[in-house]
């Protein structure tokens, strides 16, 4: 992991398929998004399960998201898909 690379460098490496560079913005983040769904959830495996799906989701659009808005993004899924699955009562998405 190597957290001297921008968001900018590390959303391209990624796209261009470096696993490593993925990791650096998973590990980058993972606090912000992971702590979001527990304020929202109150259950740390909910969480948990929510933040590995933001970043499938950021994995899958990366290609269509700023690297400068990244955090933002990343954020707001976050908080949109709590409040998803508290509507829904369920803790994971189809």
């Amino acid at each position: 992991m190597d957290v001297s690379r921008s968001n900018a460098e590390a959303v391209r490496a990624t796209l261009q398929g470096d696993s490593q560079a993925c990791e650096t913005l998973v590990c980058r983040y993972f606090g912000m998004v992971h702590a979001i769904g527990y304020a929202r959830l109150l259950d740390a495996q909910a969480a948990e399960d929510l933040s590995q799906e933001v970043f499938l989701r950021a994995y899958l659009h990366l290609d269509q998201i700023r690297p400068k808005t990244l955090p933002a993004w990343l954020s707001r899924v976050a908080r949109n898909l709590a409040c998803d699955w508290l509507r829904e009562s369920r803790r994971c998405s189809r």
